[in-house]
């Protein structure tokens, strides 16, 4: 099969939407498919290799024919249906985010999910979301890298480490600012806490111990090994990484009941992690339940590790969206 991922006009940078994309189409080529991303712009993208070819083109009679198109963002899936039938007739949308900050709602869900595309989305709260404006789709996960995230049982008996992301462009809806707060309050009680966070922006604050900048792949593993304790405050995701991978590599979880967290998929309060309220003033009482009662949690720790693995690695998801391509259905 010929495969072309639409990212006209969306590019390609340092941030997980473009990794996702990449290791996605790394993916089909090594189950045996030809895959193609088009562009408007070169490949800025340096976290992970790219095995399939990158082209640039002027507009969408340039696609190259194939057998499926697939739509990476909201601003590719109008391009995407402009695609004529005779260069191809089978069109996707892979929804991963509910893209508020390039388009208002109204305009999402009245000029570009009322397309004649399928939509994949990536989790369980996107598909919510699309189902409460009457849009069914297909839930079509990534998968994780379960070969390279485990536990190397290096964690520190000594204090209590907590992680999370850095992201100004997101500060809002990433809710970086609830970690800080959260840590502020509890290293004032607390002599063992430290805070470790990544992320790409240059940023520096005094509450964190130690801030990893556009960190590789081994230093992601090393990050996770290091901490105990991930947070995941956030308030609009579709499917958020990190914190399967921070699981998968033996850290305990916290969210929140956010109705888009990007969690739903295998965080289960009390199960294979914990879940706040909705609120910081909940959080903060979580986070410190949790930091109070960690060496009790270990079973919930390694719960929360199976539940990522039945998720399935990048091989079995990317071998689904083919079925699902290959499919009569139609969303």
């Amino acid at each position: 099969m010929k495969i072309v991922f639409n990212l006209m006009n969306c590019g390609c940078g340092n941030n997980g939407g473009t990794l996702t994309i990449f290791k996605s189409a790394n993916t089909l080529q090594e189950l045996g498919h030809e895959v193609i991303i088009v562009d408007t712009g070169r490949n800025q993208h340096t976290w992970t290799p790219l095995k399939v070819e990158h082209r640039i083109v002027k507009n969408v009679n340039d696609i190259p024919k194939c057998d499926t198109i697939i739509a990476t963002g909201f601003s590719t899936i109008p391009l995407t249906n402009q695609v004529s039938e005779k260069i191809c007739s089978k069109k996707f949308s892979w929804i991963r985010a509910w893209e508020t900050w390039k388009f208002c709602e109204y305009d999402i869900v009245h000029k570009i999910l009322n397309l004649p595309i399928t939509k994949v989305v990536n989790s369980l709260c996107l598909k919510d979301k699309l189902h409460s404006f009457g849009i069914n789709s297909f839930i079509i996960r990534p998968g994780n890298d379960l070969d390279i995230y485990k536990n190397n049982n290096i964690r520190s008996d000594r204090k209590i480490v907590l992680g999370g992301l850095v992201n100004l462009k997101h500060r809002n809806i990433k809710r970086m600012d609830w970690i800080l707060e959260t840590v502020k309050e509890l290293k004032s009680k607390y002599k063992n806490i430290e805070l470790v966070m990544m992320g790409n922006d240059n940023f520096s604050n005094s509450l964190i111990d130690k801030y990893y900048r556009s960190a590789s792949e081994k230093d992601k593993v090393e990050l996770y090994n290091n901490i105990h304790i991930w947070l995941v405050p956030n308030s609009q995701e579709g499917l958020t990484i990190p914190p399967q991978e921070a699981v998968l590599s033996g850290c305990l979880i916290i969210g929140t009941s956010a109705k888009m967290s990007g969690t739903q998929d295998y965080l289960i309060n009390d199960q294979t992690g914990f879940v706040s309220d909705d609120n910081l003033p909940s959080f903060i009482r979580k986070v410190e339940f949790v930091v109070k009662n960690y060496h009790n949690f270990n079973d919930i720790i390694e719960r929360g590790r199976q539940k990522i693995m039945q998720l399935g690695d990048r091989h079995i998801n990317m071998e689904t969206f083919v079925s699902v391509i290959n499919s009569s259905i139609r969303y």
